[in-house]
C-alpha cells in the first residue's frame, strides 16, 4: 500500500479525480479505501466529521484547517492543514472509539498547535542584532523551550518547520543565537504526540527495556508466593504498583517507541509465568501493557 496525493488516474471505485491510497496496483480515494478497511472490521460506514476546523487567536488572527482522515487495520490517522499557511496537525485514535469524543482531543491539540509559540518575534528597530534572525523587518529568536518540525523545504533540502513557518538551517542556527554556548537536550516525538504547551517542561528520566522489565520483576518479588503465585491478600498492591509501571511505560513509549514496544512484550511473557486469584488476570494487566503503548491512548 502507498499514499498518493497526485494520482491522476481516478479512483477505481466512485470514479474520484484525487486518489490517495495505491491498494494492488489500483488506486482509491480517501472514502473508499476507509470503506475498505472499516468492512474487515464489520463497519459499514465512514466516520463524519466536519470538514474545517478553525482556531482563533488572543489578537483575532484566525486559522482555518481542513480536516480528513485514514484508516489502517484498527487505527484512525486523522490530519489537519492550515489553508494558506503552514501549520499542520495529527491525531490517532481506534476505530471504535467514540467519534465525538476524539473530535474533541483533536480539536484540544489543534489548538494547542495554533497557540503554543517557539518562536518570539520582535519588529526590528534601529539597532542590528548579530545573534538573531532578521527576516520580514522582524527578529525571530527561539524560545527556551517549544516544538521544532524537521521539514523538506523542497524536493532536495532539508530545513525546520516552527510555528507555521519554515526555515533553512542556516536561519535556525541564527534563531538559536541567544543561546550560543549553551546545550540543547532534545527528544524526537511523532507529529501525532502534538507540541510542547508553553506550562510544560521535559524533565531528565533515566529508562532503559532493561530497567523498564526489572521495576515488573521486582514488584513481583513482593507480591508472589513460592509457586509463582499472587494471592488475594497481594492483589491490591500488586494492582498499584502495576499501574505505576504502565505510566512509565507510556511515558518511555512516547520518546523510545521500538525500546518501549520490546520491553513491552517482555512484560507481557513474564506476566504469563504467573497466576493469580483475580479472574480478569492476566488479560486486564496485558490490555494495560497494550494501552500504555497505544498513541491513540495517550491523551489526558
Amino acid at each position: 500500500m502507498n499514499s498518493n496525493d497526485n494520482n491522476k488516474i481516478g479512483c477505481v471505485k466512485c470514479g474520484a479525480e484525487k486518489t490517495m491510497v495505491t491498494l494492488n496496483g489500483e488506486n482509491y480515494c480517501a472514502h473508499c479505501y476507509n470503506l475498505i478497511e472499516l468492512g474487515r472490521h464489520g463497519i459499514k460506514e465512514d466516520f463524519t466529521h466536519p470538514e474545517l476546523m478553525m482556531v482563533s487567536e488572543a489578537d483575532g488572527t484566525m486559522h482555518s484547517f481542513t480536516v480528513s482522515h485514514l484508516v489502517y487495520d484498527n487505527v484512525v490517522h486523522w490530519y489537519a492543514d492550515e489553508i494558506g499557511g503552514g501549520l499542520h496537525a495529527e491525531h490517532v485514535s481506534f476505530i471504535r472509539a467514540e467519534t465525538k469524543k476524539m473530535l474533541d482531543s483533536f480539536y484540544k491539540k489543534l489548538k494547542q498547535t495554533v497557540l503554543t509559540k517557539s518562536v518570539d518575534k520582535r519588529p526590528a528597530g534601529k539597532d542590528f542584532i548579530s545573534d538573531e534572525l532578521y527576516r520580514d523587518d522582524k527578529y525571530y529568536s527561539l524560545k527556551d523551550r517549544g516544538t521544532i518540525q524537521i521539514c523538506m523545504l523542497d524536493e532536495y533540502s532539508i530545513g525546520f518547520m516552527v510555528d507555521g513557518e519554515k526555515f533553512t538551517p542556516d536561519e535556525f542556527a541564527l534563531m538559536c543565537g541567544s543561546f550560543a554556548n549553551w546545550n540543547m537536550l532534545y527528544q524526537m516525538h511523532e507529529v501525532s504526540d502534538g507540541p510542547l504547551n508553553n506550562d510544560e517542561v521535559l524533565v531528565r528520566w533515566r529508562m532503559t527495556k532493561k530497567l523498564m522489565v526489572q521495576e515488573l520483576k521486582d514488584l513481583l518479588r513482593t507480591v508472589v508466593n513460592i509457586w509463582n503465585h499472587i494471592p488475594a491478600g497481594k492483589q491490591k498492591q500488586f494492582e498499584l504498583g502495576f499501574m505505576t509501571i504502565c505510566f512509565e511505560l507510556r511515558q518511555y513509549s512516547r520518546c523510545a517507541f521500538y525500546e518501549a514496544e520490546q520491553a513491552a512484550d517482555e512484560m507481557r511473557d513474564i506476566l504469563k509465568d504467573v497466576t493469580s486469584d483475580e479472574k480478569e488476570y492476566p488479560e486486564k494487566y496485558l490490555d494495560m501493557i497494550g494501552g500504555a503503548t497505544a498513541p491513540w491512548e495517550w491523551d489526558d
